[in-house]
């Protein structure tokens, strides 16, 4: 909730309110397989540029962030982010060898449209990253 005030002949916070949304997710492949980590980092890739078309589609008009952390055990880890619509994402790939199970951690704090649309296309998003899947 945004509470307004004024002083001074101006207002402050009355602008967008900040949605923040959080997910966190293990991921698999079928019957415990494992893939090069290039496949899993254009995954990460398709699911960043996915989640930022559907979020400015949802009526986000702002990024603060989004960010995300993919953690592969032995095999290493991928930091992704991204603070504006345009600008180009930033990645970090420490992947050392072939991924098979691993967590996706997202978070993202946006301007403009509600809590419910945001983890939504978050959670729409995760279809990008097959073959890897969600686990219930």
């Amino acid at each position: 909730m945004s509470v307004a005030h004024t002083h001074a002949g101006h207002a402050h916070g009355s602008g967008p309110v900040p949605v923040v949304c959080a997910h966190r997710h293990v991921l698999s492949l079928a019957g415990g397989a494992t893939r090069p980590g290039d496949e899993l980092v254009a995954a990460v890739r398709r699911l960043l540029a996915h989640l930022l078309a559907t979020l400015r589609e949802r009526g986000c008009r702002l990024i603060g962030h989004v960010k995300g952390l993919v953690e592969a055990g032995a095999a290493g880890h991928l930091l992704f982010s991204a603070t504006s619509f345009d600008g180009e994402p930033s990645f970090r790939v420490e992947l050392r060898g072939p991924v098979g199970e691993c967590t996706l951690t997202v978070n993202a704090i946006v301007f403009g449209g509600d809590e419910e649309s945001v983890a939504a296309a978050v959670a729409a998003s995760t279809r990008q990253l097959a073959p890897w899947r969600p686990q219930p």
